[in-house]
This record gives structure tokens, C-alpha cells and sequence, in this order.
């Protein structure tokens, strides 16, 4: 579906809300959809995220030495051994943007290379270090220069707090969208029911490689996203909703179970290694919390990757065009828990795993 299609004036509006807990990647899905069905970032906006790619890079400095400081971690080489009081320094009193400036580009080059970052980022769960750290401090040069002006995938990787309702509308095929992107927070779902309407479909976004992290209030994510999940399916103005479940970090989530088991938090999953058979318990960990029977919908896409997630869009304004009686929410009732449901969703689920063909058993 393109962009560039008139809408048919005849076809409702959807209302779409993209929901799911803080860092989950609900931005970045409001993000793609700027690019791919409103004509991507203005210069203003580009001049925007220039100055959030600074700030995530400063709050990646920040982390690095809150974590060294909090276990005693000294850096391994002299020379980094040499300036880290006048690193912290400059890292903890300072504003990195607009401009990083050239000693410090040096030093964090240098820091990257230390021995000690293997140990610190082994930590980096138990604090709130972002997991586009690595992209970021590997372009520092990119980013320092003095006419850097942000990519696409700079701007999708970046992280900036959501707070309160952003509505945006979007053309996507023949139906226009009003998209509420609403922030993660627990202090700021108390606004989410000023968007709420009995009409509204929701798209609710599931980062599958944060399952062993913790949020800034310092609760589990994933305990968190299947909290918020089950409060979210059973609310009365959601009766008849179309829910989409949107799992994404979907490579570094395989990268993560070879040495993190998921049994390590949900002692009840016995998929190891295996992300096929993970994702089926987390599937039916969400199933079995939907009392309601809303029909959900499951895609696993990388948010970051904009031509898959133009085909997810286009998935979702198909099931979001289909009204018919067939979908009535009422339709899993009697499948609930049974094997065949959850595989059904897997299969569906499994056409959007990113590059691995041969995902789905």
C-alpha cells in the first residue's frame, strides 16, 4: 500500500494506539511511520534528533560510570587508568551536545577498547543502559563531525521519553490512521484513558531482548510487560478490539539465549536456547492473560528495519480494513490454551521473523 493513494472518503478513520511499557519501541514505530507514510524528518526535525542522538550518547557516558563506580571497576589500560578522574569528570558535569568535542572523542574510543567494557556491559542490565549503546559509541565519529546531521537509523535507534499523548495521522493504503503514541512510563499510563475509545485498535510493542532487564523504577520489564498486557486485553473499552502484538530486537534476543536462559526469570519456560519454542511460551503467557478473547494478531519485525516494517503496516491496515463477522473477538473462546492456538499464532507470527527462514518448526 502506498503512501500517495488518496483516501476513500467513505472509510472511517482507524484510531491505532501504540502501547506497550517504556523503552519498549513504541517511538520507533511512530518513527517508521513519519518516514514511510508522511515524508520522513524536516530540517527542523532532523536538527531535533541530532540533539537526542547527544543526549542518548550522554546518557550511555553516564551508565559506563555509574556501573564502573558502583562495582569498582577500573579501566585495564594505563593510559585509560590516566584520565578517568578527568573522564567522569567530563562526562558527569558537562552537556555533550551540541558538539562532542575532540578529546573526549578520543577518550571514548579508547574506553570502548578497554578490557573493563566487557565486565561493565555483563552489569548493563541491572542498570538502565540502552541496548543501541554499541551502534552509537561506533559512529562517535561520524557523529562528532561538525556537519553531522542524523540517518534514518540514527533517528530509529535514538531513545527519547514519551510523555503524555502524541497523535499524529497517517495515510496508510485507502483509510487514514490517528495514531496515539502514548508514553511507557508507570506515572504516565494515568493519561492513556484520555485516548481510550471503544473503536481503537492497539498495537502493542514487545522488546524480546529486555526480558532479563530492568525498567528505571527498577521492576522487571518483561513481569512488567505481561502485567501491563493483561490490564491493557481485559479493559471494558477494549471488548472488541483488534490487538496486534508487535515483537521486536528480535536478533539480539537469539544473540541473548545462548547464555541467558529465559528459565533464569520464568522458571516455567523450557526453551532454552531455542527461540522458536521461547517465543511459543511467551505467547501463551500473553494468550492465557487475554480473559477477554480479544483477537490477537502476532508479528515479530526489527522496528529499526524499514522495509519490513512497511510490510508490517501494510499486514495491519489489511486486518484493520476487515470488519467481517469472521473476526468476531468471541472466535478463540473455546481454543484457549490448546496447542493448535498457539501454533496458529507462531505460524503467523513467524512470516515476519527477520532473515531466518527456517524459524518456525
Amino acid at each position: 500500500m502506498q503512501s500517495s493513494q488518496s483516501s476513500d472518503p467513505w472509510l472511517p478513520p482507524r484510531r491505532v494506539l501504540l502501547l506497550g511499557i517504556s523503552e519498549s519501541g513504541k517511538s520507533t514505530v511512530a518513527k517508521q511511520l513519519q518516514i514511510l507514510y508522511n515524508n520522513g524528518f524536516s530540517t527542523e526535525a532532523l536538527d531535533h534528533h541530532r540533539r537526542v542522538v547527544f543526549q542518548n550518547i550522554g546518557l550511555i557516558l553516564r551508565e559506563i560510570v555509574e556501573i564502573m563506580e558502583e562495582h569498582g571497576i577500573e579501566p585495564v589500560q594505563k593510559d585509560n587508568r590516566d584520565i578517568w578522574e578527568w573522564f567522569k569528570a567530563e562526562v558527569s558535569n558537562q552537556p555533550l551536545e551540541p558538539q562532542l568535542g575532540p578529546k573526549l572523542v578520543i577518550a571514548v574510543k579508547s574506553f570502548w577498547k578497554d578490557q573493563c567494557m566487557e565486565k561493565i556491559f555483563s552489569l548493563s542490565n541491572d542498570f538502565c543502559m540502552p541496548c543501541f549503546a554499541p551502534y552509537f559509541i561506533e559512529q562517535i565519529d561520524r557523529i562528532a563531525s561538525q556537519d553531522y546531521v542524523p540517518t534514518l537509523l540514527d533517528i530509529l535507534k535514538a531513545r527519547v521519553k514519551t510523555t503524555g499523548l502524541h497523535e499524529s495521522r497517517f495515510q496508510v493504503g485507502l483509510r487514514e490512521w490517528h495514531v496515539i503514541d502514548a508514553g511507557g512510563s508507570r506515572s504516565e499510563r494515568k493519561k492513556w484513558t484520555h485516548g481510550f475509545e471503544r473503536d481503537a485498535s492497539i498495537i502493542f510493542v514487545v522488546n524480546l531482548a529486555e526480558y532479563d532487564s530492568y525498567m528505571f523504577e527498577m521492576t522487571h520489564r518483561l513481569q512488567e510487560t505481561l502485567t501491563l498486557f493483561e490490564s491493557l486485553a481485559n479493559l471494558h473499552w477494549f471488548t472488541h478490539s483488534k490487538i496486534i502484538l508487535l515483537f521486536t530486537n528480535i536478533d539480539l534476543f537469539k544473540k541473548k539465549l545462548r547464555t541467558i536462559p529465559l528459565s533464569d526469570y520464568c522458571g516455567d519456560c523450557d526453551g532454552g536456547v531455542d527461540a522458536t519454542k521461547v517465543l511459543r511460551y511467551l505467547l501463551w503467557r500473553l494468550h492465557c492473560l487475554n480473559h477477554a478473547n480479544c483477537r490477537l494478531y502476532p508479528f515479530v519485525a526489527e522496528a529499526t528495519d524499514t522495509p519490513r516494517m512497511k510490510t508490517f503496516f501494510e499486514a495491519v491496515a489489511d486486518i484493520l480494513a476487515d470488519d467481517s463477522p469472521s473476526d468476531n473477538p468471541t472466535q478463540l473462546q473455546d481454543e484457549i490454551g490448546k496447542e493448535d492456538s498457539v501454533d496458529e499464532l507462531i505460524s503467523a507470527a513467524g512470516r515476519f521473523w527477520s532473515g531466518d527462514q527456517h524459524w518456525v518448526s
